[in-house]
């Protein structure tokens, strides 16, 4: 657009120098580029930089119960009322009153809950050890788990059914007890061992263990063999002589054994 020089004033050469179309039509007719636009003062302009606040919403005040909004919906977490919230998991809390593997605690919980799944253990033992009430004691094992309750745990397992739980020994070797528990014929071995040695302190055979044993936990030979062998190579058992007539090695409980025993007893 081409405008004479005496057509065009001061205001019209600025707004063709600053692109403005709307403000070159306006100035053409004789407008001024700056009508139709609101002069604000500097007070306003500051005062509109300022983050929008919206009021207080007390709507809960009036039509919320905060009694209510503090027990069921607060965002404090309270051990005790989670654990006693579901029946498998009370149950589940209230027989883990000494390190357990899963199976077993599947076997003690189902007096409370009949319809105990062993998944359902695997679960809730993940929930409560995401929640801090319980924790595995041989984190590295891949079968056979071995859960305990952690000191949260036992405050809430009081709080929640009003029973005490010893806290967890630290002298004790988790890692091997929970070794002996995965293996059934592992824990009836040393159990029959003790039993055995509370009656006669000889050494006992393989094959007397079997026997002594055989009345409440049918089983061959070969696997008591296995077992023995297994317990003397973790040091849980020691060879103490042989017999006369077969030289068939004799065995007795070692220091580390009775403690896994006392452990069993609880």
């Amino acid at each position: 657009m081409k405008f004479g020089s005496a057509d065009i004033s001061r205001r019209k050469w600025m707004a063709i120098n600053h692109g403005n179309a709307s403000s070159v039509l306006i100035c053409c007719l004789g407008g001024s580029p700056d009508a139709g636009k609101t002069h604000e003062s500097p007070q306003a302009r500051a005062g509109a930089a300022e983050p929008f606040v919206p009021p207080p919403n007390r709507m809960g005040e009036r039509f919320i119960n905060p009694s209510v909004v503090t027990k069921l919906m607060s965002l404090q977490n309270n051990d005790a009322d989670w654990l006693k919230r579901g029946k498998q998991r009370a149950a589940i809390a209230r027989v883990l009153r000494k390190p357990m593997t899963a199976a077993e605690i599947c076997d003690a919980a189902r007096a409370f809950a009949p319809r105990l799944q062993l998944r359902d253990v695997w679960f809730l033992m993940r929930q409560m050890a995401d929640q801090g009430l319980a924790t595995p004691l041989n984190e590295r094992s891949n079968n056979g788990r071995l859960y305990g309750l952690s000191d949260a745990g036992r405050r809430a397992v009081a709080a929640a059914f009003d029973l005490a739980v010893a806290p967890l020994s630290e002298s004790m070797d988790w890692r091997r007890y929970s070794w002996v528990m995965r293996a059934r014929i592992r824990k009836r071995v040393l159990l029959g061992l003790a039993q055995m040695e509370a009656r006669s302190p000889d050494g006992q055979t393989a094959s007397t263990i079997r026997k002594f044993i055989r009345a409440d936990y049918p089983v061959g030979l070969n696997p008591v063999i296995r077992a023995v062998r297994e317990l003397a190579d973790q040091k849980l058992i020691v060879c103490v002589g042989v017999t006369q007539i077969r030289a068939c090695r004799l065995y007795r409980l070692s220091p580390g054994g009775h403690q896994i025993l006392e452990q069993l007893k609880r």
